[in-house]
Order: C-alpha cells, then sequence, then structure tokens
C-alpha cells in the first residue's frame, strides 16, 4: 500500500472501539484510551504501508465493518 486513505487509521480505531465495547474480542479493553487504539492502527498502516503486513477492510456505505490481517513474523502477533 503507497498511500492508504487519510482517514484509516482513525477508521480502524472506530472499528475496533466498537467492536470491544459490543463484546468483541480485538485484543483492547472498553477501557482503554482511544489513543491506544489509533497507536495499534497507525502501526498497522504502516506495516501495510512496508507491504510487511496486507490489511483488508470489509466497508459498508463507506464505514469499516471489517477487517483481515494477513502477515508473518513478529509483527503478526501485534
Amino acid at each position: 500500500m503507497e498511500t492508504p486513505h487519510p482517514d484509516l487509521v482513525d477508521a480502524l480505531a472506530g472499528l475496533w472501539g466498537r467492536f470491544t465495547a459490543a463484546g468483541g474480542a480485538a485484543g483492547f479493553s472498553p477501557t482503554d484510551p482511544v489513543d491506544q487504539l489509533r497507536a495499534a492502527a497507525a502501526a498497522l498502516v504502516e506495516d501495510a504501508r512496508n507491504e510487511t503486513a496486507y490489511l483488508i477492510t470489509i466497508d459498508q456505505q463507506s464505514v469499516p465493518v471489517g477487517l483481515a490481517v494477513l502477515a508473518s513474523g513478529p509483527q503478526a502477533h501485534r
């Protein structure tokens, strides 16, 4: 990914926040600050930009509702 969408980090952080608040297990707790989610999303987007991970988003009306990450090596267990 050379140039990610400018809103991708915020969109992923929002997706993880909504998913966690609904009881899903995304690696965060409902009390984690949004900055923590944004930092994790920014790291993932950077991995995709560097092609050390591949990122697939599933959108509904331009809002991410799903995510798949393909990665290998140490960054795969973030």
